[in-house]
């Protein structure tokens, strides 16, 4: 069976159910023993969770951590992608399906497909390098692609993203047209807002 990337309202459940176990965890003190507290916007949590290393485990078997409280007062974005021959010059990916977990609050945004419109000039074996919008760190990914016009998916192994990544590296299977598939759990650098998205590229192959 084909690997295709995650759906967005798959996503969105997975993340209601970390939403509620988050709750589950956290039992209300009596009225009597709940301070009186001063809401105050610029609020920030004491410590942001801590980010897994990403391993070459399942992507579908990875669970992000439950987002620090309190929420951020604005809505959050999804954060974007751009994407690049390694060395080379970035442009903007073509964002796919999304969601987006705060304590208090989930969201997603289900897309179709997009079809990328210029192809992102490579050679076979070249590096394909994903980076997420500043103020965000990948968690985990996985990757695929698949001829442009034709069928044949080929799921393509993750590598450790240790630390606070913010970039991923593909490599390009490929020649000829392709359409390369991403995608990431990120983790917003104050832990406030976990997110999940999907990013695609047109590749054009020589060698």
């Amino acid at each position: 069976m084909e690997w295709r990337p995650a759906v967005g309202s798959l996503r969105a459940a997975l993340l209601v159910a970390i939403l509620a176990s988050g709750c589950a965890t956290a039992p209300t003190p009596p009225s009597s023993a709940l301070p009186t507290p001063t809401p105050s916007p610029s609020d920030t949590p004491s410590t942001a969770p801590s980010a897994p290393e990403s391993t070459s485990a399942a992507y579908e078997d990875f669970v992000p951590p439950t987002p620090l409280c309190p929420a951020p007062v604005d809505a959050v974005k999804p954060p974007v992608m751009t994407v690049g021959v390694k060395g080379g010059q970035p442009r903007l990916a073509d964002m796919g399906s999304s969601s987006v977990l705060t304590c208090s609050t989930v969201g997603s945004d289900d897309r179709v497909v997009p079809e990328p419109k210029a192809p992102v000039l490579a050679r076979r074996g070249d590096l394909l390098v994903f980076t997420v919008t500043p103020g965000w760190q990948i968690l985990a990914w996985q990757a695929s692609d698949h001829p442009r016009n034709e069928e044949g998916t080929n799921i393509i192994p993750s590598t450790a993203t240790p630390g606070q990544a913010t970039s991923i590296e593909v490599p390009v299977t490929r020649s000829g047209d392709s359409i390369v598939a991403v995608d990431v759990w990120c983790l917003r650098s104050d832990g406030r807002t976990v997110a999940s998205v999907s990013a695609f590229a047109w590749v054009r192959a020589t060698g």
